[in-house]
C-alpha cells in the first residue's frame, strides 16, 4: 500500500516538471532575448536623443502665441523678446518687394542654437 501511494505521489510530481532542454535550445533563447534587449536599447537611445526639451517647447508655443497676437493687433514692428533661458527676435518687412505681403521671421535664439520660424501675411483685406 504504501509503494502504492509512494508511486501515485511521484506520478504526480514528475508531471509537474519540464523536461530538460538542450544547449542548442538554451543559445537560440539567449540569442532571441540579446536580440530583443539590443532593438530596444537602440529604440531608447534614439527616442532620448531626438526629443525635444521643455525649453523648446516653450518657445516653439510662445512663437505661435506671439504670431497669434500680431495678427489680431495688426503689429508687425520689429521687437526682441528676452523669456528667460532664451530670447525672441521679431523681425518684419516686404516679401519680394511687395508692399501687401509681409514676411515675418522669429528667430528663437538660446544658448546651444538658433531656430527660425517665418511666416507671410497678407495685408490686403480681399486675401486674409
Amino acid at each position: 500500500m504504501i509503494a502504492t501511494t509512494k508511486s501515485k505521489i511521484l506520478k504526480v510530481y514528475s508531471s509537474m516538471f519540464v523536461e530538460a532542454s538542450s544547449l542548442l535550445e538554451s543559445v537560440i533563447a539567449i540569442t532571441i532575448i540579446a536580440t530583443c534587449l539590443l532593438i530596444a536599447t537602440q529604440l531608447y537611445t534614439t527616442v532620448l536623443h531626438n526629443s525635444y526639451s521643455l525649453s523648446q517647447y516653450q518657445a516653439n508655443f510662445k512663437v505661435e502665441e506671439l504670431w497669434n497676437t500680431a495678427i489680431i493687433k495688426n503689429d508687425f514692428d520689429d521687437a526682441i523678446y528676452n523669456l528667460g533661458d532664451y530670447s525672441i527676435i521679431k523681425t518684419s518687412q516686404n516679401f519680394d518687394d511687395k508692399s501687401d505681403i509681409q514676411h515675418i521671421q522669429f528667430k528663437v535664439v538660446n544658448s546651444k542654437d538658433t531656430i527660425n520660424h517665418h511666416y507671410l501675411y497678407s495685408t490686403r483685406k480681399d486675401e486674409q
